[in-house]
């Protein structure tokens, strides 16, 4: 078992004709099931500021806010990302 108590979740791309039937909070549930087997405290992950659809995902599934702001440049466009964390605990099941 690893000594690592924070994870990071890539991300969870669903294809657009089955957003909103639950596939995306399963898939997540699945990995949170999995992270606290593994030891995990808490996950985080990083969204674009402008995708309120991902942004109100990650906040149903309880995440919140660290303030903690990223800008990567994608050819002349500049994105700004926003990380989300979660605290875990077996209560979250």
């Amino acid at each position: 078992m690893e000594d690592t108590q924070t994870y990071e979740l890539s991300s969870i791309y669903i294809n657009s004709s089955y957003i909103g039937v639950g596939i995306g909070q399963s898939l997540y549930k699945e990995c949170e099931k999995y992270l606290l087997v593994r030891g995990a405290e808490q996950v985080t992950v990083w969204a674009l500021d402008s995708n309120k659809r991902a942004l109100n995902f990650y906040a149903k599934l309880g995440f919140r806010l660290t303030g903690h702001t990223s800008k990567e440049q994608a050819e002349e466009v500049v994105l700004n990302d926003v990380e989300l964390s979660k605290t875990l605990s077996a209560d979250n099941e």
